[in-house]
């Protein structure tokens, strides 16, 4: 059985496959692992053997997020 941090590990290629079996394309170029939460682990995930970049924010819809979920950059582009 796996532990805890072996499944987490194997996450991003288990989003692989299930993608695979529904005809898409992951574009590993654009995938980042954003470490969030305090006692974060901060394990390095590959995907495809090739490990992702981690950043400490990503923006999505129009949304600023970071590793402590603080908006202040957020708020700083609304105004």
């Amino acid at each position: 059985m796996l532990n805890r941090k072996d499944a987490t590990l194997r996450d991003p290629d288990n989003l692989e496959e299930w993608a695979h079996g529904k005809v898409m394309k992951l574009n590993k170029a654009k995938c980042l692992d954003l470490h969030m939460g305090q006692g974060n682990h901060q394990y390095q995930y590959t995907l495809s053997d090739k490990d992702i970049e981690s950043s400490p924010a990503d923006e999505d819809f129009g949304v600023v997020v970071n590793e402590k979920l603080d908006m202040s950059r957020q708020c700083v582009r609304a105004a």
